[in-house]
């Protein structure tokens, strides 16, 4: 049986597209393929996308539709570190709700939860120099702070706390 493989078969966007990457190696998904079809299924199943939000109104690039074109990008930018690692859309650049070369990066599972709690803010620090902390955990963590004081100097439910102040501008 011929196979036709650019046709839309895959939540009726993605193709496989003509190329050298499986979807199979040894009776078992590829890596590529599993994180291209979960990506496919997070922006375009119905089912899943009502179950988490977050993917809400997200889309795949359509370039990335073909498999074969996101194989090539995924086996071009994993890391060779030997860990494992998951697709990110909006760590590069943030609030992005789109999967496509120039948006997507690969982070540690422990990178992507902070960043998915991550809470940023602006302050002005004890000697006047303006702060921007991406993630007000972490920064107090590094600098001797409490993250719940930070959390009311933004919030404006104190006006400052050990001399760091919120940057109104």
């Amino acid at each position: 049986m011929v196979r036709d493989t650019l046709k839309r078969t895959y939540c009726g966007i993605g193709f496989l597209g003509n190329g050298d990457y499986a979807t199979e190696a040894e009776g078992k998904a590829t890596k590529e393929y599993v994180v291209w079809a979960r990506m496919i299924d997070r922006c375009y199943r119905k089912n899943r996308t009502h179950k988490n939000k977050s993917y809400h109104d997200c889309t795949v690039c359509d370039e990335w539709h073909n498999f074969q074109v996101f194989a090539k990008w995924y086996n071009d930018n994993y890391p060779i570190s030997g860990g494992r690692y998951q697709i990110d859309k909006d760590i590069k650049v943030s609030g992005n709700r789109v999967y496509g070369p120039e948006f997507c990066t690969f982070v540690s599972g422990q990178e992507n939860i902070e960043a998915a709690c991550a809470r940023s803010g602006s302050f002005i620090s004890p000697s006047g120099e303006v702060v921007y902390a991406y993630n007000i955990a972490k920064f107090a963590l590094e600098n001797g702070l409490s993250n719940i004081c930070l959390y009311n100097v933004l919030n404006g439910k104190s006006k400052s706390h050990k001399g760091w102040v919120k940057n109104e501008l």
